[in-house]
């Protein structure tokens, strides 16, 4: 592999690791100044004799359809892991308001029992919270890996047949460039393509 390419892969995977563990409001204002300068644009034809361009992987995962699938499973998961937390909250605080109902009612070993309980419902809510951060970054991960080797190629022969020196991910670092040298579009119908 060229060192543009390999220059290229580190970039799109280090770029691009948070696309999918942000899925943002789409109703949102844009908060990237790159994406803000360059999304609101009409298109506009890739310069003649340009040597290089630029990538909005934030944008590609939000609007290629692998993009999108993969937002839509971390999202489902996410949602699964905050209903089984919110029925362990409930089980929590059915105990803690059983306590708060009973002060001066139970014996000492009751008490002692339900406040037992109650902290053994705190430890599970505390271990499955821990349990679904891990499997969620884990999900994300794998998909952005997958992202990534699926990206990288079509990157690569869009810089091949332009004849381009080098293909940069759009940052907050960039701060003006002419729209035509954004080919996140192409990277996209071309992803898309592929399905």
């Amino acid at each position: 592999m060229s060192k543009t390419m390999s220059a290229l892969a580190i970039a799109v995977v280090l770029a691009s690791s948070p696309a999918f563990a942000q899925t943002p409001d789409p109703t949102a204002p844009r908060s990237s100044l790159p994406a803000q300068l360059f999304s609101q644009q009409p298109a506009t034809p890739f310069p003649e004799g340009a040597r290089i361009a630029f990538i909005n992987i934030q944008l590609i995962a939000q609007e290629s359809a692998i993009g999108k699938a993969a937002s839509e499973r971390i999202n489902k998961l996410r949602g699964v892991r905050l209903a089984e937390l919110e029925a362990k909250g409930q089980a929590l605080k059915a105990l803690q308001d059983k306590q708060a109902s009973s002060t001066g009612i139970l014996t000492k070993d009751a008490v002692e029992r339900l406040q037992q309980e109650i902290d053994r419902a705190a430890l599970e809510i505390q271990y499955a919270k821990q349990s679904a951060d891990r499997e969620l970054s884990n999900l994300n991960d794998d998909l952005m890996n997958d992202f990534s080797v699926k990206v990288r190629p079509v990157v690569e022969s869009i810089r091949a047949e332009k004849q381009l020196w080098a293909v940069f991910v759009m940052n907050e670092n960039l701060v003006a460039m002419m729209p035509g040298l954004d080919v996140s579009s192409e990277v996209v119908r071309r992803l898309d393509a592929k399905k």
